[in-house]
Protein backbone atom coordinates (compact mmCIF):
# COMPACT_ATOMS: atom_id res chain seq x y z
CA UNK A 1 0.00 0.00 0.00
CA UNK A 2 2.85 2.38 0.74
CA UNK A 3 4.31 1.95 -2.76
CA UNK A 4 0.95 2.85 -4.23
CA UNK A 5 0.81 6.09 -2.20
CA UNK A 6 4.30 7.11 -3.38
CA UNK A 7 3.29 6.41 -6.97
CA UNK A 8 0.21 8.65 -6.69
CA UNK A 9 2.22 11.35 -4.95
CA UNK A 10 4.89 11.19 -7.67
CA UNK A 11 2.34 11.38 -10.50
CA UNK A 12 0.49 14.27 -8.83
CA UNK A 13 3.81 16.13 -8.27
CA UNK A 14 4.88 15.57 -11.87
CA UNK A 15 1.62 16.96 -13.30
CA UNK A 16 1.70 19.90 -10.87
CA UNK A 17 5.25 20.86 -11.89
CA UNK A 18 4.43 20.33 -15.60
CA UNK A 19 1.34 22.57 -15.32
CA UNK A 20 3.33 25.19 -13.41
CA UNK A 21 6.06 25.29 -16.07
CA UNK A 22 3.46 25.34 -18.87
CA UNK A 23 1.52 28.25 -17.38
CA UNK A 24 4.74 30.12 -16.68
CA UNK A 25 5.89 29.71 -20.30
CA UNK A 26 2.49 30.85 -21.54
CA UNK A 27 2.62 33.92 -19.29
CA UNK A 28 6.12 34.79 -20.52
CA UNK A 29 5.05 34.44 -24.16
CA UNK A 30 2.05 36.80 -23.87
CA UNK A 31 3.63 39.43 -21.63
CA UNK A 32 6.14 41.95 -22.96
CA UNK A 33 8.80 43.83 -21.04
CA UNK A 34 9.10 46.61 -23.65
CA UNK A 35 6.54 49.44 -23.34
CA UNK A 36 4.40 50.16 -26.41
CA UNK A 37 5.83 53.66 -26.97
CA UNK A 38 9.36 52.24 -27.01
CA UNK A 39 8.49 49.41 -29.42
CA UNK A 40 8.03 51.89 -32.25
CA UNK A 41 11.45 53.41 -31.55
CA UNK A 42 13.27 50.10 -31.58
CA UNK A 43 14.43 49.22 -35.08
CA UNK A 44 16.43 46.10 -35.90
CA UNK A 45 20.00 46.73 -37.03
CA UNK A 46 21.26 45.68 -40.43
CA UNK A 47 24.19 43.32 -39.82
CA UNK A 48 25.47 43.58 -43.41
CA UNK A 49 28.70 45.53 -43.69
CA UNK A 50 29.95 47.32 -46.78
CA UNK A 51 33.28 45.60 -47.30
CA UNK A 52 34.41 48.19 -49.87
CA UNK A 53 34.78 50.72 -47.06
CA UNK A 54 37.19 48.46 -45.21
CA UNK A 55 39.11 47.81 -48.42
CA UNK A 56 39.41 51.57 -49.06
CA UNK A 57 40.61 52.15 -45.51
CA UNK A 58 43.13 49.36 -45.86
CA UNK A 59 44.45 50.81 -49.09
CA UNK A 60 44.15 54.36 -47.66
CA UNK A 61 42.28 55.67 -50.66
CA UNK A 62 40.47 58.97 -50.67
CA UNK A 63 36.68 59.01 -50.79
CA UNK A 64 35.18 58.51 -54.22
CA UNK A 65 34.14 62.15 -54.71
CA UNK A 66 37.76 63.34 -54.44
CA UNK A 67 39.21 60.45 -56.41
CA UNK A 68 37.02 61.22 -59.44
CA UNK A 69 38.65 64.58 -60.05
CA UNK A 70 36.65 67.21 -58.18
CA UNK A 71 39.06 69.41 -56.28
CA UNK A 72 38.55 70.76 -52.81
CA UNK A 73 39.99 74.03 -51.51
CA UNK A 74 43.02 72.29 -50.06
CA UNK A 75 43.87 70.32 -53.23
CA UNK A 76 43.06 72.98 -55.86
CA UNK A 77 45.93 74.12 -58.05
CA UNK A 78 46.12 77.90 -57.88
CA UNK A 79 47.92 80.07 -60.44
CA UNK A 80 51.20 81.66 -59.40
CA UNK A 81 50.58 85.18 -58.08
CA UNK A 82 51.66 88.05 -60.31
CA UNK A 83 52.38 91.55 -59.20
CA UNK A 84 50.34 94.43 -60.59
CA UNK A 85 51.69 97.74 -61.99
CA UNK A 86 50.79 99.63 -58.84
CA UNK A 87 52.80 97.23 -56.73
CA UNK A 88 55.96 97.59 -58.81
CA UNK A 89 58.48 100.19 -57.71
Amino acid sequence: MKNNNFLYLGIFTFFTVAAWVGFDLYHISISSTIPENMKQDVVPLNPALDLKIFKNIKEKKKPAEFAEGSASASTAILPEPESTQSAEL
